[in-house]
């Protein structure tokens, strides 16, 4: 699965989750709505959260139900504060935090552990030339047959495919065939198809632009910011090989 996030990802899980609705933004509830039908599909039961942030909806709605592993760590360009870290640390203790960032080779990560392993608007913020290593770490500490899974935000016309060729170098299988892919501008990926357009357009989920320019383009001054760019996220998802 690569494909962009649209309303019908979102809302059969807000119907049943009334939190998904109440915000002022999109791409965080999308991206946690598709971790949630992941999660509820296919009966996952250890799941590890990467870069939780200070706020995580899986770990409230799982608390009962899953075991709950947390990773972050503060980083130079983090927007996530020290103390809003501890605090969600404190909050929830049904959770297994541990420290550090994807790929370091954590030790207290156990090979061949994960059911799933997921990040919500996460991934775009690894750089490049350390995917490879994020994506190995995953491997490893899933079991076989276990989800890796991240929303994905990017801008419109955004090359996508250094993410799509991790998933693909790991050996990750996708879990929905690749002809059902649309991130239609990458023709790599896409064969350009108007109808396709015309059908996707209707039901991507943009970012409200507010949020965006407040908080994607935040490392800039405000007066000298550009107009904000659309932002949508693609929704991936694979297995690791039995």
């Amino acid at each position: 699965m690569f494909e962009l996030g649209t309303t019908k990802h979102w809302w059969d899980v807000a119907k049943k989750y009334p939190r998904f609705s109440n915000h002022s933004f999109t791409l965080k509830p999308l991206g946690y709505a598709h971790m949630v039908n992941l999660i509820e599909t296919h009966g996952v039961s250890k799941i590890l959260e990467v870069g939780h942030g200070s706020g995580s909806f899986l770990f409230d709605i799982f608390k009962d139900k899953c075991e709950m592993w947390g990773l972050d760590d503060i980083v130079e360009d983090s927007r996530v504060e020290t103390d809003k870290l501890l605090k969600l640390r404190e909050e929830n203790p049904h959770v297994k935090f541990k420290s550090g960032l994807l790929g370091q080779n954590i030790k207290e990560l156990p090979d061949n552990y994960f059911d799933m392993v997921c990040s919500v608007s996460v991934i775009e913020h690894i750089p490049v030339d350390s995917l490879k290593a994020a994506f190995e770490e995953t491997y490893r500490i899933l079991k076989p047959g276990g989800i890796v899974s991240h929303s994905y935000d990017i801008y419109y016309r955004q090359n996508t495919k250094n993410v799509f060729d991790a998933y693909e170098n790991t050996g990750f299988e996708w879990l929905k065939p690749r002809d059902s892919m649309n991130v239609f501008w990458e023709d790599w990926l896409v064969k350009p198809d108007l109808e396709l357009m015309k059908d996707i357009f209707g039901k991507i989920m943009f970012e409200n632009p507010m949020f965006v320019a407040e908080v994607y383009m935040w490392q800039k001054a405000r007066d000298i910011r550009p107009t904000p760019l659309n932002w949508m996220t693609v929704l991936t998802a694979a297995k690791k090989p039995l």
